[in-house]
């Protein structure tokens, strides 16, 4: 092939994977991307340059043993970064907040609002912000709300539900149960050592480690008869975990239908009587009457009561035609009586009926269309409660005709692992015990979720998906999306309306998969981790195909989150970079921007491990805050500490702080975060070499005006093997040899090609006692290869100067072997 010059015109393509690297030079991206793109940021109008140091904040609170950060934004003005510390010491979590580069404080010390969560449980936190509250959500743990009263001012309690989710949950008794025998069978007995059951329990199932029986009688409060349908585990069913599934069989009765706020009693034992009808025959005698109601609607066995010719008779039905019916009338004898007149009602009497325990305080009575929350319990024949919803009549209901509800959200059943705030409703989805359901509360009625049919009710609804795995985001998007760990979903409303209680529309989207990293939204994309936790896929809406898709966006870089990703957070401003916070405490770093069709991967490292990361918006722009692990010192001997910083395109320095004297002076402090640490230091724009910290602070050879200080780090761009390929020929597998390398650059200094300084002295009047010039021209170096096979080309710069490359031109010979 001879001698070509070939271009890299941009770094787009990013970091490609080795298999890639070396395998794929056919693909577009091998073009514009390289083997290796460390602590760069990749531009996309134009190459690669050094990344933004750090500023150093603050470090945590002592004892933290992981930090997650998350963004609380009410306006650009009032943007915090959130901290989840876990803490060792107090075996919990707590949450700080960080405002225009500055921890919050009050009284001197830092705000830190307690939580219930454990210290490793920070990761598996969902949460969801609007203006000044914001809902947490975990599967362990009672949802909590977190609210802002001022900018030092924050609080943070259980959800106060006006109405918690519930359903049929059944009774677990505080009691054990001791069977007769296990084995499947009829006429089993089981005993409790104290009063367990009531009258109304006969007919409801029991269930427990897989065994399941059906209550046929009650002897006694203590004791049952069984019939056996699945084999018990064990002979006795401990306390509490046990469940007496249903709710009670037996008749109930609301003293009135009531009105919301109203306390009404629910009755076991009760006489209801239906509205009267005019008797228009009443003819007695022999012990039985025979009554003449027009229409009456009775039914042979109904009780009904008859007040007719001064005398009151109830009896139960013997005999009825539509307009007649015969009952025992035993106050009259042979002689017969008869009169014109009387009244007659169907009477319910239920008597001897149990349905209450001091347990139900705090459930629900599904009665007539209507709640009514259970307050107080005198007897088993009797409750107070509130009426929620008003009933819509207060006819006597039977077994099966009513419910007892309770929370679905409890620590047996476990609590939702999802939220978000989407069309005016909060949402949750996926507790352990209800995997695949969801709740969205009333419209702006976030705090209830008192279900109902019309269209601003709160309702729920089971997600039966492809694999009916367990819900683990959800994320508002063109339609709600909700992903799992093995599918993902859209949910949207019906017939061209609003999602709502009879609306609910699921469409099965794709299987990719989503793990425990919270999704984070670029554009029209919702990018999220996959279920292996080793790539970020993309879900967002295709016209193509009506639906959406889930393209892996690390399909071409895959080594870079090969370690595993556990964060996930996006800077919009003033470049789009996606941050992938790595397991091995990389930072994955995505120039992103799918308009363009780029996609490009690098790498960021430091003197530590970056543990998560955050973006705030800021008046004019954004800020990213970083949590590090770093080796420092603690008074006594260098520990793993953890520090919150910024990154800050002004810093060259990671970790550093930067310092202003008018006067200029030769020692600085302010640095005891950094105690007994190497440290880089560039003042008055010249690097001044490197130094150990001492008391807080270092000493310079000469006064400076101002300072960077800091950790340094090592930007580095190592090209891909050259191809020269077309018309179906390639270079590979040929002799190639790099001539000369040319780096097309801008406010560069300290660059090296190959490990060779690029001399960057320049000659003329006026250069004395100014710092090196930075480069905006093409610099030259002649490079020499060991293998005939490969031509490596490495740009760096290792020191805290600008770096900014925006192209490379490599003259190449290509000899055939």
């Amino acid at each position: 092939m001879g001698k070509l010059a070939l271009i890299t015109t941009n770094f787009a393509g990013g970091e490609l994977s080795p298999a890639l690297a070396k395998g794929r030079v056919d693909i577009a991206k091998y073009n514009n991307g390289a083997a290796k793109i460390e602590n760069c940021t990749i531009v996309l109008t134009g190459g690669a340059k050094r990344r933004p140091g750090s500023r150093f904040i603050a470090k945590a609170p002592s004892g933290t043993t992981n930090v997650r950060l998350a963004e609380f934004i009410y306006d650009r003005q009032q943007a915090y970064a959130m901290a989840l510390f876990g803490n060792a010491v107090g075996m919990g979590c707590s949450i700080g907040f960080y405002r225009n580069r500055t921890p919050v404080m009050s009284g001197g010390s830092q705000v830190l609002v307690p939580t219930p969560y454990a210290a490793g449980a920070i990761w598996q936190v969902r949460f969801v912000q609007k203006a000044d509250t914001a809902f947490f959500a975990h599967e362990s743990y009672p949802p909590q709300r977190l609210q802002r009263y001022g900018d030092a001012q924050w609080a943070m309690v259980n959800v106060p539900w006006i109405q918690a989710p519930v359903e049929e949950q059944g009774h677990y008794p505080g009691l054990p149960l001791t069977l007769s025998a296990t084995s499947v069978g009829a006429g089993r007995t089981g005993s409790t050592p104290g009063g367990a059951f009531l009258v109304s329990d006969v007919g409801r199932y029991i269930a427990y480690g897989g065994g399941y029986a059906k209550i046929t009688a009650r002897p006694n409060f203590d004791s049952i008869v069984l019939d056996i349908l699945a084999p018990f585990p064990s002979a006795t069913l401990p306390a509490g975990q046990w469940n007496l599934e249903g709710s009670p069989l037996g008749d109930i009765c609301a003293a009135n239908v009531g009105r919301p706020g109203q306390v009404v009693s629910l009755q076991a034992t009760f006489e209801y009587a239906e509205d009267s009808k005019t008797v228009t025959s009443f003819i007695a005698g022999n012990g039985y009457a025979v009554v003449s109601v027009a229409s009456h609607g009775y039914e042979t066995g109904d009780t009904v009561r008859v007040v007719a010719g001064g005398t009151t008779i109830t009896g139960v039905i013997a005999r009825a035609t539509p307009d007649v019916f015969t009952i025992a009338a035993p106050f009259y004898g042979p002689q017969l009586y008869a009169t014109a007149s009387g009244t007659a009602e169907k009477v319910t009497i239920v008597t001897g009926n149990e349905l209450f325990r001091g347990e139900d305080v705090g459930k629900l009575v599904n009665l007539n269309g209507g709640i009514v929350r259970i307050d107080a319990v005198p007897s088993a024949l009797l409750a107070y409660g509130t009426v929620l919803r008003t009933l819509s009549s207060d006819v006597p209901a039977g077994p099966n005709a009513w419910t007892m509800e309770s929370e679905v959200w409890n620590g047996r059943k476990g609590y939702p692992r999802a939220v978000t705030i989407s069309k005016q409703r909060l949402m949750f989805a996926g507790s352990p015990g209800y995997p695949q359901y969801l709740w969205a509360s009333g419209i702006q009625e976030y705090l209830s979720f008192q279900y109902g049919t019309e269209d601003d009710a709160a309702f729920r609804f089971e997600l039966d998906g492809p694999r009916n795995s367990p819900i683990l985001h959800l994320a508002p998007a063109r339609q709600l999306l909700v992903l799992t760990e093995a599918d993902e979903m859209s949910v949207k409303g019906g017939n061209e309306k609003a999602l709502g209680p009879t609306t609910v529309q699921k469409t099965d989207e794709s299987t990719a998969g989503a793990n425990f990293v919270r999704p984070v939204k670029v554009g029209n994309e919702m990018l999220f981790v996959q279920a292996g936790g080793r790539k970020v896929m993309a879900i967002s809406y295709r016209y193509d195909i009506d639906g959406f898709a889930s393209p892996d966006r690390t399909v071409f870089s895959s080594h870079v989150t090969q370690s595993g990703i556990r964060h996930l957070a996006h800077q919009s401003d003033p470049d789009s970079q996606l941050f992938a916070v790595r397991n091995d405490g990389q930072l994955a770093v995505c120039a992103y921007d799918v308009d363009q069709e780029a996609v490009g991967w690098s790498r960021w490292v430091t003197d530590g491990l970056y543990e998560s990361a955050c973006a705030v918006p800021t008046p004019t722009g954004q800020d990213v805050y970083t949590a590090v692990m770093r080796n420092l010192w603690d008074g006594s001997g260098f520990s793993n500490q953890y520090c919150i910083e910024v990154l800050d395109p002004d810093m060259l320095v990671d970790c550093g702080i930067a310092g202003y004297d008018a006067g200029g002076r030769a020692t600085w402090g302010g640095l005891g975060h950094l105690e007994g640490k190497v440290v880089q230091c560039v003042a008055d724009d010249s690097y001044m070499g490197t130094f150990t910290v001492a008391g807080g602070q270092i000493t310079l050879p000469r006064p400076a005006n101002s300072v960077q200080i800091g950790l340094g780090f090592t930007s580095t761009i190592e090209m891909l093997q050259p191809e020269a390929g077309g018309n179906g020929q390639t270079a590979q597998g040929s002799q190639v040899n790099v001539q000369e390398v040319v780096v097309r650059t801008i406010a560069t200094r300290g660059l090296e090609i190959n490990g060779k300084p690029v001399d960057p002295r320049r000659l003329g009047a006026n250069l004395l006692d100014k710092p090196p010039p930075e480069f905006e021209r093409d610099v030259r170096a002649i490079t020499l290869q060991d293998e005939i096979y490969k031509a490596k080309v490495v740009i760096t710069q290792s020191y805290p100067l600008p770096f900014h490359v925006l192209n490379v031109i490599r003259k190449v010979t290509v000899n055939d072997v």
